[in-house]
């Protein structure tokens, strides 16, 4: 039987510890960067931290926030009932001033009716005394006709 020949290639060992050495330095480069990605990886953790506690105090803000918001709400509710019921009643003020604007026609129209009527009695009156109380009550009536006239 034939032997074979060993392909195997050896190296002389100034060689091999050369390359050894560079491998070694390139682990302790490489360590090196490790350990500046663990400091840069604290840092991140740290500022994350600090962004965690932000956070947390925008939800605590936030939710005092919503809870005057749900107030407003509410505010606002009780003022809208509040309109209605002032709209409700400025359509009775308006149906209430309608009816006043009547009756102070009816007045007018009565006042017209007495002075009319006073004319004739003071046509037929003879005695002073009498005509004296009638343009008493003229006055009077005069006197009630500014103030209805006053007020429409």
């Amino acid at each position: 039987m034939e032997r074979k020949k060993s392909t195997k290639k050896t190296y002389s060992k100034d060689y091999v510890g050369a390359i050894l050495e560079e491998i070694r330095s390139d682990f302790k480069m490489f360590g090196e960067g490790l350990s500046d990605v663990r400091q840069g990886v604290k840092n991140l953790e740290v500022r994350f931290d600090s962004l965690e506690v932000k956070v947390d105090k925008i939800d605590i803000r936030l939710g005092g926030v919503e809870e005057k918001v749900d107030f407003l709400i509410e505010d606002m509710d009780e003022v809208k009932a509040n309109i209605v019921d002032i709209k409700a009643d400025i359509v009775d003020i308006k149906s209430d001033i309608v009816d006043v604007k009547a009756d102070i026609v009816d007045v007018k129209a009565d006042i017209v009716d007495v002075k009319a009527e006073m004319k004739v009695m003071n046509g037929k009156l003879d005695n002073k005394a009498e005509k004296k109380v009638l343009v008493n009550h003229e006055k009077r009536i005069f006197k009630l006709e500014k103030a209805v006239l006053a007020t429409s």
